[in-house]
């Protein structure tokens, strides 16, 4: 059983447990099937805006101890001396223990470098040998989804035809 990272940039701590079944056949009989789109060749750096990020739309809250050597770093995002990206219009807050800096809504958030927004390119539609314990090299990657949907369709009726011992 493996466990991997769900979700985006965000939900790093979030996790999930891959349940799967021990494979009858050896990898080199297995096919894998994927629609990818890859974001270093179907996504682009974006703004806050275009990325329709939360925080840009609603505002957006930072809490920190007083003393804390974070608000020194803090100051300097604001300022633009990080990112090159000022972000000055905020309310500070200060009571006996804490700094609230309250940024209003159409303020870049702290991860404006890095959205990415979609290019709206095709998908890769691939088949490749092996399956998740291997990948045993790429078997064809097809133009359109049509001819990726026959191609699964045909290995589904081998496989049936197989199990049903016709095959």
């Amino acid at each position: 059983m493996t466990t991997r990272l769900v979700g985006g940039p965000k939900a790093r701590v979030a996790r999930r447990r891959i349940r799967r079944v021990a494979p009858r056949l050896a990898v080199d009989k297995m096919k894998t099937y994927r629609v990818a789109s890859p974001p270093a060749t179907h996504t682009r750096p974006g703004t806050c805006e275009e990325a329709g990020c939360r925080q840009f739309l609603r505002g957006w809250n930072v809490t920190l101890p007083v003393g804390s050597n974070k608000i020194e770093h803090l100051k300097q995002l604001m300022r633009g001396e990080l990112d090159n990206i000022r972000r000055l219009d905020a309310q500070v807050q200060r009571d006996g223990t804490m700094v609230q800096v309250r940024f209003r809504p159409g303020t870049p958030c702290l991860r404006a470098t890095a959205h990415r927004v979609p290019l709206h390119r095709p998908e890769f539609y691939v088949v490749r040998g092996g399956d998740w314990r291997a990948n045993t090299g790429l078997i064809t990657r097809h133009r359109n989804p049509d001819d990726w949907i026959n191609d699964f369709g045909d290995t589904l009726d081998r496989a049936r035809r197989v199990i049903n011992g016709r095959g």
